[in-house]
């Protein structure tokens, strides 16, 4: 009996000492046979920079890049294809040049706080630049050319002061240069080049960038402004490509309107001085007239077309131009418009004749505003003439037979625009300063334009409006016995 109270004793003496060590055991085995992936990295450690590599390979396709060798084992990661590190096995240097990256650019590269250069060109990467790129300091060679990525330029890549290299060219990129990247004082070359998407004019702030000596932006929408100091400072650069405003203007004017099929294109699109290109007169290396008349001309007229601000004359009549006028259109200074027999249409936008003040002399020719606007026979163009038309230019005359034009009827308009010395508008009034009651407005004129400039299509109640009905059956709309 003694014997067995002993051994029952020690039994369990044994299995309470046993339970340490067997939680220990399952501690220890867990910790062996966890996943290494769910183990957490710090950022800024040779195992972070390892783990944004993995991202990098992970959204990327890395599985079927031409040459992947050493990535994701456990070799370490000066063994991997690409990458440089430093003596602490730090990240400084990521070169997967033609090497089928395909897919987005996972925002983890911007914990590679020691990177100095990422080279990725010639791939098929697409989707925006992340801004996380944006926090590494050290980079000083970004090149991204060649790829399929599209998106805006980021503005915060111009806190990016160590930058001496930015390459971004044949990509699907959009919009405007950011102001921002003048502060990339360090920058030596800027290619922007072959991003049909990107346009604008460029920031004049960008000759901040002291640095600079190449910059290629040509094959896209960007252009400089003529006779400025960003001009001078562009075309004091060693390797610079790309189109001022004015050759911009003339080219977007060519694609718009078919311009392969006019019957005169002689040196357009050509390297030659616009001045050598048909139709073109320069005054210096700045296009003064346009004379592209019955040249088969056909299509809308681009926006750019209000960037040619040097023009005083343009004649374009007798084409197959269709379209509106541009509210964009506010660089024009042109005394003398031809626009008569084409197809244009809508109304003329007020915007266009705001921008100057008024001179105190109708009169004169000394000056470099609107004078005579010719737009006859384009019978898709109606409503009221523009109230700034008459007050906010020196108008000589303005000529709108065959046309929807209207002038409105008010008596301050009516003074004003009798003011002008040739008016064209109804038939039977050509070259007088009378206004007949046949190309003053009617009700039904005014009430479209009214219904079109205060979002009509969004009113609560739009009963009628715009239809055949009797304007005294539009909405809102009461009307005497005539």
């Amino acid at each position: 009996m003694k014997t067995w109270l002993k051994k029952s004793a020690w039994r369990k003496s044994a299995a309470l000492l046993a339970l340490p060590v067997a939680l220990l055991l399952v501690i220890i085995g867990g910790a062996l046979n966890a996943n290494p992936a769910s183990a957490q990295t710090t950022p800024g450690s040779a195992a972070g920079d390892r783990d944004a590599l993995m991202a990098l390979y992970n959204a990327t396709d890395g599985a079927n890049w031409t040459d992947n060798r050493n990535w994701g084992s456990e070799w370490t990661l000066p063994h991997w294809i690409g990458v440089t590190t430093n003596s602490d096995g730090r990240v400084i240097r990521l070169d997967l040049s033609e090497n089928n990256l395909s897919g987005p650019l996972p925002v983890q590269l911007g914990e590679l706080s020691l990177l100095t250069e990422l080279s990725l060109h010639r791939n098929e990467i697409t989707g925006p630049i992340p801004i996380e790129l944006a926090k590494l300091d050290n980079l000083e060679k970004l090149h991204l050319s060649r790829n399929n990525m599209t998106g805006e330029i980021p503005a915060l890549l111009g806190g990016m002061t160590s930058l001496q290299r930015l390459h971004l060219n044949h990509n699907g990129f959009t919009g405007a240069v950011p102001a921002e990247l003048a502060n990339l004082t360090n920058l030596t070359s800027l290619l922007l080049q072959s991003n049909p998407g990107l346009d604008g004019k460029m920031p004049q702030a960008l000759t901040g960038m002291t640095s600079l000596t190449r910059f290629h932006f040509q094959d896209t929408g960007l252009c400089y402004r003529n006779a400025t100091n960003l001009e001078r400072w562009i075309q004091g650069l060693s390797d610079a490509k790309g189109n001022d405003c004015d050759r911009a203007g003339l080219i977007a004017l060519y694609h718009a309107t078919d311009g392969d099929n006019w019957h005169n294109n002689t040196n357009w699109l050509s390297d030659k001085p616009l001045g050598q290109w048909h139709g073109i007169r320069t005054l210096g290396t700045r296009p003064m007239n346009m004379f592209l008349q019955n040249n088969n001309l056909s299509g809308p007229l681009p926006p750019e077309f209000g960037d040619l601000d040097g023009l005083t004359l343009v004649n374009i009549q007798g084409n197959n131009l269709s379209g509106s006028f541009s509210p964009e259109w506010t660089g024009f200074k042109m005394p003398v418009m031809f626009f008569n027999d084409n197809n244009l249409s809508g109304r003329l936008p007020s915007v266009l004749f705001e921008k100057f003040p008024p001179r105190p002399n109708y009169y004169s020719y000394g000056n470099d505003r609107f004078k005579d606007l010719d737009l006859r026979n384009n019978s898709g163009m109606y409503g009221p003439l523009p109230r700034s038309l008459v007050l906010a230019r020196p108008m000589f005359s303005v000529l709108f037979t065959g046309t929807g034009l209207c002038a409105p009827g008010d008596a301050d308009f009516q003074t004003e625009l009798n003011m002008l010395p040739g008016i064209i508008g109804a038939p039977g009034t050509e070259l007088t300063n009378l206004v007949t009651l046949d190309q003053t407005c009617t009700d039904r004129q005014i009430l479209v334009a009214l219904y079109e400039d205060t979002d009509g299509p969004n009113w609560t109640n739009k009963t009628n409006w715009l239809s055949d009905q009797p304007i005294g059956q539009w909405h809102g709309v009461t009307t005497n016995a005539d």
